[in-house]
């Protein structure tokens, strides 16, 4: 069933949203920066599994306790089995203090009856990070250049405007939150950023497949008729593909900890902007480019 909604109707209003988005997602970013994980910092990363039952509550609990920032993630296809996360401080680095033993020490300490067991410690170098570091800025940039040249081929520049202009709203909005939120910024967040630039450039050329199928027909003698019948015909699609895996997404968020839920949490957040965008990011920048000329 097809929808019959004026989508551009409210678009000033829409427009200072992304505008007030954008700019918060900016100042954040600009101002609290972001919390590295070990894979970008440097760190420790221990992965033990216990006899007994035992929960991230737990060790949540204890490790505050014995004032050790650690992020704990559950193993969910081995109960009972973590990785313990910890980002080595400058101080700690300083003074040669051996974290893996600390850590070690207080387990065998606290949770000797459920006899832990050691089996890999990892640690990354403070090269290695900024090397990851690097490596990743470089990725996510050139998924956005690729983003641009794809569409720019298979349709027009003017797509591949809006194209651009989209994933771009979506990246930032994804790290505004991921900023403000103080979540970790690890390797899971890079794969979040790149799951999101793709779902945002699938909403963008289903779109746009569209647009292009509506010019060919004739029947619109506006590009804003034209805009507003594409998204119409490919809306009802969107709203069941964004609650099918939505869905999926949520029940991951609810039911995960540790790096595992802050990367649902930007899969969650990018999807809800890679829908929005599309239609008043994407298309709206393709109207206020062509608003001097009829159609495409």
């Amino acid at each position: 069933m097809r929808s019959k909604i004026d989508f551009y109707k409210p678009l000033p209003f829409f427009i200072v949203l992304s505008v007030v988005l954008t700019a918060t997602s900016l100042f954040f970013i600009t101002t609290r920066g972001f919390n590295w994980g070990a894979d970008f910092v440097g760190g420790l990363e221990v992965t033990v599994t216990f006899a007994k039952t035992t929960t991230v509550s737990e060790l949540d609990a204890y490790f505050n306790a014995k004032g050790l920032r650690i992020e704990i993630q559950p193993v969910f296809t081995k109960p009972n089995r973590f990785y313990l996360r910890h980002a080595v401080t400058a101080a700690e680095e300083a003074g040669k203090v051996d974290v893996s033993k600390r850590i070690r020490d207080h387990l065998l300490e606290g949770f000797s009856e459920r006899q832990p067991v050691f089996e890999q410690t990892r640690m990354v170098s403070g090269s290695v990070s900024a090397d990851n570091k690097r490596q990743a800025i470089w990725v996510t940039l050139m998924a956005v250049l690729a983003i641009g040249l794809y569409i720019a081929f298979r349709f027009k520049a003017i797509f591949a405007l809006g194209a651009v202009v989209a994933v771009l709203h979506d990246v930032i909005v994804v790290l505004g939150f991921q900023s403000f939120f103080r979540t970790e910024f690890g390797i899971l967040t890079i794969s979040a950023l790149l799951t999101v630039l793709g779902y945002s450039v699938n909403e963008s050329v289903v779109l746009f497949d569209r647009v292009r199928e509506n010019i060919k027909s004739g029947k619109y003698t506006t590009f804003r008729d034209l805009i507003t019948a594409s998204i119409n015909g490919v809306f009802t699609r969107t709203m069941i593909m964004v609650a099918t895996t939505m869905s999926v997404v949520v029940v991951l968020f609810l039911n995960s900890s540790g790096s595992l839920k802050d990367f649902a949490q930007a899969i969650m957040i990018g999807m809800l902007s890679g829908t929005y965008s599309a239609i008043y990011v994407a298309a709206a920048t393709m109207l206020a480019v062509n608003r001097y000329k009829s159609l495409l």
